[in-house]
């Protein structure tokens, strides 16, 4: 008799063709290879469907035909199937897929750019916590800011670009109809603070001033990295808590532990 765990292992390897799962069908009126197809075809429509709204500006900005092309391409991919039932968690490496998927290959920009989207839905479903306001910092002795380090909401990501994807952003939102991209980086800061996911684009200084941030650095620290002349710390720290940056703050200097930016 075969297991129930051999029926599913059976069906998964089906679904690439590579299993004689559809000899443990029991034909009817409908042909096995028919009603295999149906559930096969199933499977694809969701995984689709779970891209499009993890995805939703990178179907707008190629199309809704070259982007379901993909998605079904993607999704034949061995590596590319659900780990698990929560497709919350699925999808992170469809971004590097379109770096390869040859249709696309004359839009650079496109996994970066899809990238980012990724990180707005790891953003959103982040955990809950309360930003940190200036009160949190009353009474707080000036000798002691050597010390003291400020930890990001846990929301927040950071990614750079090769590419102006601020520029691309403001067309695929509808905010400028047309425009010429410039050749230069862009610097994206991702949070959710409350209920809604904002996009910040940064200068590079203060985008490096975030990154050390998040490296577990203290402030005196940070501030000693920091080479450009034009950085304003109390400019940047003011745009922080009224963007709701932080979710706290200690005065215990932490060991530095490895920072990896987030990359596509």
């Amino acid at each position: 008799m075969v297991s129930l765990r051999d029926y599913q292992k059976k069906f998964l390897e089906s679904y690439h063709d590579e299993s004689s799962f559809i000899d443990l069908i029991k034909a009817d009126q409908v042909s096995a290879s028919n009603r295999l197809s149906v559930y096969h075809t199933s499977i694809r429509e969701t995984l689709r469907k779970a891209l499009t709204l993890t995805y939703p500006l990178t179907w707008k900005l190629i199309g809704e035909e070259c982007a379901n092309g993909a998605a079904y391409a993607f999704i034949q991919e061995k590596v590319a199937l659900p780990q698990t039932g929560n497709l919350d968690e699925w999808g992170e490496t469809f971004p590097k897929f379109l770096s390869v998927y040859p249709p696309l290959q004359t839009l650079s920009y496109l996994p970066e750019f899809a990238h980012l989207e990724w990180l707005q839905h790891l953003a959103y479903n982040a955990p809950d916590k309360e930003p940190l306001t200036i009160q949190a910092f009353k009474g707080l002795p000036p000798e002691s800011y050597e010390k003291l380090s400020l930890e990001l909401h846990p929301s927040v990501h950071l990614f750079s670009s090769s590419y102006p994807l601020d520029q691309i952003f403001a067309v695929v939102n509808e905010k400028v109809d047309t425009i010429t991209l410039e050749n230069r980086k862009s610097y994206a800061l991702i949070i959710r603070p409350y209920k809604t996911v904002i996009i910040h684009w940064l200068p590079e200084a203060s985008f490096s001033f975030f990154s050390l941030l998040k490296k577990g650095l203290s402030l005196l620290q940070v501030m000693s990295q920091i080479e450009d002349e034009t950085f304003q710390l109390n400019q940047t720290l003011s745009f922080a808590f009224q963007a709701g940056l932080f979710s706290d703050h200690n005065l215990k200097i932490h060991e530095s532990k490895d920072f990896v930016e987030d990359e596509a």
